[in-house]
């Protein structure tokens, strides 16, 4: 197995730090979400005054926003976690992106091999 270069290990523990933060920061918003919903049950959501046809309706304002941010938090972490299997995977995740050819100043290892490093 050939050994990782060192831009693809780098590029590993950014993704897992990544994930790391965004678990503790998903708890962290869930904990105090769910705080203020069980200390403020009684705040509703209603119908919009441009919704005239609707026929009135009230609900929770908690639940939608839970599972709001449940979701939103989910797609982050799928993005990074399957970023971080095409890594392992050893496939170049920057290789096709805009700018392809215009390096910056610590990017210029990317493609060097071993032997150039």
């Amino acid at each position: 197995m050939p050994e990782k270069a060192p831009s693809k290990i780098y590029g590993l523990h950014l993704l897992k730090a990544g994930v790391a933060i965004s678990i503790v920061l998903a708890i962290g918003l869930l904990t105090w979400l769910i705080d203020k919903a069980l200390d403020n049950p009684d705040v509703q959501t209603k119908s919009p005054d441009w919704l005239v046809n609707a026929g009135g309706f009230s609900t929770s304002f908690w639940v939608p926003l839970i599972a709001t941010v449940g979701v939103g938090i989910g797609l982050v972490l799928f993005v990074f976690l399957r970023a971080a299997k095409r890594i392992r995977e050893g496939e170049d995740i920057y290789a096709n992106r805009l700018g392809r050819n215009v390096r910056r100043r610590g990017e210029r290892h990317i493609h060097q091999t071993e032997e150039q490093l």
